[in-house]
């Protein structure tokens, strides 16, 4: 993975419950080890994009009402993402800018799926 070139990265894209489609980049470290590296997921603030998150990591649908874009509606679709990647282990939860509310929001409806929260 080099971070300056984006065709470098591992995007995924997945299809939610809601019937939404959200692209992801799944940097799965080659020393992975199920029950002991934790699991990060960052949330990018507005207008920024995954790659804002390049040097830490090594199109998804955009709905057109503005109920869904709430930190409550897109902490569950973080829950949802986790669910379909089957993430059962508490993850660390680390935000930027916009992506804050989201983060807080996770971190207080899924208290068991937190292990940290950094923003």
């Amino acid at each position: 993975m080099d971070p300056l070139n984006p065709e470098s990265f591992n995007l995924q894209k997945i299809k939610l419950p809601t019937g939404r489609t959200y692209e992801y980049c799944d940097q799965t470290p080659t020393d992975y080890k199920h029950d002991e590296t934790p699991v990060l997921l960052l949330i990018h603030g507005f207008p920024e994009l995954w790659y804002d998150w390049r040097y830490q990591i090594g199109p998804w649908d955009k709905p057109d009402d503005p109920a869904l874009y709430t930190p409550f509606a897109l902490a569950g679709e973080m829950a949802d993402l986790l669910d379909a990647l089957d993430v059962k282990k508490p993850i660390v939860v680390i935000a930027h800018d916009w992506g804050a509310p989201t983060a807080f929001s996770f971190a207080t409806r899924y208290t068991e799926r937190t292990k940290a929260l950094v923003s």
